[in-house]
């Protein structure tokens, strides 16, 4: 992995794009010695994007999971402010009434 620093990005973008499209390579940029930005290939955004679709769609499983469950609140009631944290069905508030 390459690192840069901010000033040096200016001075060498087309090399470092070059670098992350052709070699595959990742590059830190930095300012003030702290890690601000990074530029990889577009091969590792859409791997990166896939991890974050398939993470989504667990997330979205296991939330209609829960919602079959354990029930659900109306947006209506939630929005006029008629729900409070005790009135949010969950696995929490089930776990501990048994």
């Amino acid at each position: 992995m390459t690192t840069t620093t901010a000033d040096e990005l200016r001075d060498h973008l087309t090399d470092l794009l070059a670098m992350a499209q052709f070699a595959g390579e990742r590059i830190v940029v930095t300012r003030h010695g702290e890690p601000i930005a990074a530029i990889i290939s577009i091969d590792d955004l859409e791997v990166l994007r896939a991890i974050e679709d398939r993470i989504d769609q667990e997330a979205a499983a296991e939330a209609l999971k829960e919602a079959a469950e354990f029930g659900t609140v109306p947006w209506e009631d939630v929005r006029e402010g008629r729900v409070t944290d005790d009135d949010v069905p969950s696995r929490t508030h089930a776990a501990s009434e048994s």
